[in-house]
């Protein structure tokens, strides 16, 4: 299992997102996968997940597979690095910003330190014991590809939130 994922990680990473687009209601995309994720991760690590959604964001242009896609992997992230935390809580927030919807991710995580913090997009970069290094690389060429931009901030024994802009496209 785990040889296939590598294989199917280092597929996905070597091949130009091919993205198609089409009108979402991000928030609603966002707590499919939340709600999902409340019987499996977030059970599993015992996280608290609280959601500020902004509920006047347009629709949107998206690959919602790819975008889903993005999503749980910082997700799954940060339930991992929140293991042994006192507070496991996980904060998605939406809202919008100029022609931008935003999407942050925060935990109460161990935090990224400095070190790494400009090395987590590299390919096989990881502190994972049974990660492949590939899923933020694969998250940003997948945000990349739809005209956005993803951020990170982190602080030791704090947490860690990731920013994801994506554009607000005219139909």
């Amino acid at each position: 299992d785990r040889l296939n994922r590598v294989v199917t990680d280092i597929l996905t990473f070597s091949r130009h997102p091919q993205i198609v687009l089409s009108e979402q209601n991000i928030n609603k995309l966002i707590e499919e996968l939340l709600t999902f994720l409340e019987t499996s991760e977030f059970t599993k690590y015992k996280v608290e997940c609280v959601r500020h959604f902004d509920e006047s964001l347009p629709l949107i242009q998206i690959d919602a597979e790819q975008i889903r896609q993005v999503l749980l992997n910082i997700i799954q992230n940060a339930c991992y690095f929140m293991t042994n935390r006192p507070v496991r809580r996980l904060v998605v927030k939406t809202s919008k910003e100029n022609n931008l919807v935003k999407i942050e991710i925060s935990d109460t995580g161990c935090g990224i330190p400095p070190e790494n913090i400009n090395k987590i997009f590299e390919p096989f970069f990881t502190t994972k014991t049974k990660g492949t290094g590939l899923g933020l690389s694969i998250s940003k060429n997948i945000v990349k590809a739809h005209g956005g931009d993803i951020e990170v901030r982190s602080e030791i024994n704090v947490g860690t939130t990731f920013v994801i802009s994506l554009p607000i496209r005219k139909i």
